[in-house]
């Protein structure tokens, strides 16, 4: 189970992210540096535009409240 993602998103590739995940929307809220998060994921490699946008809202959320 625990490779069956890595597989998956070989195989499927990286998904193109645009809208509200698309680099120019988001560096108006977000430094696109991740600096919260890279410190517990590696940002540059999430292919998923789900998990993108769960570590774009947990940047945001921490940046916002000041959390470390």
């Amino acid at each position: 189970r625990r490779l069956t993602f890595p597989a998956k998103a070989l195989v499927k590739g990286h998904e193109p992210r645009s809208g509200v995940l698309s680099d120019r929307f988001l560096e108006q809220v977000l430094d696109l540096r991740f600096q919260r998060m890279s410190r517990y994921f590696r940002v540059d490699r999430i292919t998923s535009t789900d998990q993108f946008a769960r570590i774009c809202t947990l940047e945001y959320t921490f940046d916002k409240l000041g959390a470390v």
